[in-house]
């Protein structure tokens, strides 16, 4: 999903990081913690997820 991933960098010696957090539903959390992360990123590029839509339907 993220085939740029956002690395890290530094200003004037300070180095700063980018977060990226995805809203999910329960049951988007309990398959993550049955599957793990890189199936429900899976899941969600299949589904071609609008990652910034808070009130989107759930993939499952």
């Amino acid at each position: 999903m993220w085939e740029d991933k956002l690395e890290e960098f530094s200003i004037n010696e300070v180095n700063t990081n980018f977060l990226l957090a995805i809203p999910i539903s329960n049951n988007e959390l309990e398959y993550l913690t049955q599957y793990g992360k890189d199936a429900l990123e899976d899941l969600f590029e299949q589904k071609n997820i609008d990652i910034f839509d808070i009130e989107r339907e759930s993939v499952l």
